[in-house]
């Protein structure tokens, strides 16, 4: 089945749906916390700018769609703020489950308040309002990831630590080697990591430019899909990052 091609611009309905699922969960945590007390629930609120916060001025400045629309809209938002990171420093950075518990406590710290809520005095409305943020919490997120934001995204294609994270099967940044086995039909995923030498001082635009050294999860050899082409750039090829770093499915044919 061939890949969803990548957009440079998410469409604003995009963007408004994707922004709905937080916006609920947010507006429905804060309404439970706040059957507790005010404090809680401001509180709750200051958390969620936070996270806001570390995401805009972090990782939003270093992704390829920084000054671009991306599913949440927040490469213009980061834009207007602050100015452009390091593209390397976002494919390059490894996450693990602890690094995700914040973003989870956004909806669980609710649920949990709404709970202790029920048990104090049942109320239907609380009742209810758990369900939502479970609901959003796991299928809301996994819908408007699976299939309005991931599925598109630029940043995916050149390197993103949470795919990575999320799938197993995925080569991790720098982390693995080319290896050889025995000839015969090999599927996986291969990720090409090219290394530009261009002179860019050098008025000439085919200066330096080649790229020889590549990464993969599976061993080298003939590849059955044409994308994957290991060899020096053609004089005057672009070598940039976002050109040169890729994964690629592919199967290997028997030599």
């Amino acid at each position: 089945m061939k890949e969803p091609e990548c957009l440079e611009n998410y469409p604003v309905t995009t963007v408004i749906v994707s922004n709905l699922v937080p916006l609920v969960t947010w507006i429905t945590g804060a309404f439970i916390l706040s059957r507790i007390s005010l404090p809680w629930a401001l509180l709750y609120l200051l958390f969620v700018f936070a996270l806001e916060f570390r995401l805009v001025s972090g990782h939003c400045r270093d992704c390829y769609y920084f000054g671009k629309t991306c599913a949440f809209g927040k490469g213009r938002l980061s834009a207007l703020l602050f100015r452009r990171g390091n593209p390397e420093a976002f494919t390059r950075l490894k996450i693990g489950w602890k690094d995700l518990v914040p973003d989870f406590l956004v909806f669980l710290v609710p649920v949990i308040a709404g709970i202790v809520l029920l048990v104090q005095q049942f109320s239907w409305t609380i009742h209810l309002l758990i369900i939502v943020l479970l609901l959003l919490g796991f299928a809301g997120n996994a819908f408007v990831r699976g299939h309005l934001a991931c599925r598109f995204c630029k940043q995916r294609e050149i390197g993103c630590p949470a795919e990575r994270l999320f799938d197993a099967k995925k080569t991790s940044w720098g982390s693995q080697t080319a290896t050889t086995e025995e000839p015969g039909p090999v599927s996986g995923t291969l990720t090409v990591i090219r290394e530009c030498h261009r002179d860019r001082s050098s008025s000439d635009p085919r200066s330096g430019c080649i790229s020889e050294s590549f990464s993969s999860a599976a061993p080298t050899g003939i590849y059955q899909n044409p994308d994957v082409i290991l060899h020096e750039l053609p004089p005057g090829s672009p070598c940039c990052f976002y050109c040169c770093n890729r994964s690629f499915p592919l199967s290997r044919l028997g030599r």
